[in-house]
């Protein structure tokens, strides 16, 4: 989330003045992005993760569990972040709709 704010901090400032019709194309062209990523790329990865433990993987293969865990470390690692990348994505997918 702390990289999202930077990068649009960043976008934002170095974002020429544009017209009002620009500036709407470009908001739509953004909440259409985020409904796109929204529907599909959570789609997506929720299928990978069902059918070949994708997410939990991840975390296995990246991060050191304690041997003794038998995965349940990374199952709950791997669902805390599917809940806070699910969450960025409601907030920004409804929050682009209730913009003026």
């Amino acid at each position: 989330m702390l990289v999202l704010i930077v990068f649009y901090t960043i976008l934002i400032s170095f974002l020429p003045r544009l017209s009002h019709g620009a500036t709407l194309l470009l908001h739509s062209a953004h909440a259409l992005a985020w409904c796109i990523f929204h529907c599909f790329g959570l789609g997506f990865l929720l299928r990978a993760q069902s059918e070949r433990k994708f997410i939990v993987r991840h975390f296995m293969k990246h991060y050191h569990y304690s041997p003794n865990d038998r995965g349940t470390g990374a199952i709950q690692e791997a669902f805390t972040n599917w809940k806070s990348i699910y969450n960025l994505s409601l907030c920004m997918t409804y929050g682009m709709h209730s913009k003026p």
